[in-house]
């Protein structure tokens, strides 16, 4: 199942709901993106015609993409209300869990009886024992749970996983096992993938635990910071750097069609078909330009707050 409002919709909030699917027995999608005031909208429309709502108060709503939906409606079973409510609940409530530091809220139920909401009062979110309860609601939250991200994680898939843990119900000491297991991989592959650039990764990572950081701050770096560069950045450069290759190729190859369309006779424009090649390969050259400042901005980034270098 695709996608199917992409233009509003992220790719990483659309697998969330896909990974719900495997998991949840009879849940079915309520909704993602509304044109109404708060979380199912992007920041910028709310900004611009219900500026002040609480959808755009915080810090971390503010970061980030400003133009897709922030917010996932699930149907599901009174049971399955309960429980994943409850999940949530638990995990939010655990001092030592951090899983939820993405959620500004979640709404459902604990016993078919109050709808219960766990809403996050700083760019923190919840977890750990953050955020306060409010049972102040209303009833459609009997049948559908909702979930409000921060913009300045609905675009990145690392930051989904840890809500995905909770919402599942694996333990939280069986998480923090995998999220390292997690963290050592991807930072060990940046070494044998990309040499100094690896290296780069993995003494900021060694940085961060002499500094004696939680696993919750080297999982949000790796995902803002390491994974972002070599897992999205890098291979779009790789991606456009082949597009401009075989821009140029073509540019060779039309211009010896045009050469010997001209030998024989035929009329042709050549200014106005190479101009427009020449345009397309500028387009390229500009994207990969702009794609190596991200690249650099990102690697200036990690070296200013890991002493990586």
């Amino acid at each position: 199942m695709t996608n199917p409002i992409p233009e509003f919709i992220t790719t990483p909030m659309w697998n969330t709901w896909l990974d719900c699917k495997k998991f949840i027995p009879g849940v079915l999608l309520s909704g993602v993106y509304a044109n109404k005031p708060g979380y199912h909208s992007e920041v910028e429309r709310n900004l611009r015609f219900w500026p002040g709502n609480y959808s755009v108060l915080l810090n971390a709503d503010l970061q980030g993409i400003k133009d897709k939906a922030r917010a996932i409606d699930l149907t599901m079973s009174d049971a399955q209300m309960r429980h994943r409510t409850a999940l949530l609940r638990n995990s939010a409530l655990n001092p030592k869990d951090w899983r939820l530091y993405q959620l500004r809220s979640f709404i459902g139920t604990l016993d078919s009886k109050k709808v219960y909401c766990r809403i996050a009062r700083d760019s923190r979110g919840l977890g750990e024992g953050r955020g306060e309860d409010d049972w102040s609601r209303d009833p459609s939250h009997f049948w559908h749970k909702h979930c409000s991200f921060f913009a300045k994680y609905v675009n990145n898939w690392s930051h989904f996983l840890p809500f995905i843990s909770a919402l599942k119900g694996q333990s939280f000491a069986d998480w923090e096992e995998e999220a390292m297991a997690t963290v050592e991989v991807n930072l060990s592959q940046r070494v044998d993938m990309y040499d100094e650039e690896g290296q780069k990764y993995w003494r900021a990572g060694e940085t961060m635990r002499r500094k004696s950081a939680s696993l919750s701050q080297i999982w949000q770096w790796a995902a803002e910071s390491g994974w972002l560069l070599h897992d999205i950045v890098i291979p779009k450069i790789k991606n456009m750097e082949n597009e401009l290759t075989k821009a140029r190729t073509d540019r060779e190859l039309i211009m010896a069609t045009l050469n010997a369309l001209a030998t024989a006779g035929t009329s042709v424009d050549t200014a106005v078909v190479l101009s427009a090649l020449d345009a397309t390969s500028a387009s390229f050259s500009q994207e990969i330009r702009e794609l190596r400042e991200e690249n650099d901005n990102l690697k200036a980034r990690l070296s200013d707050a890991f002493g990586a270098g």
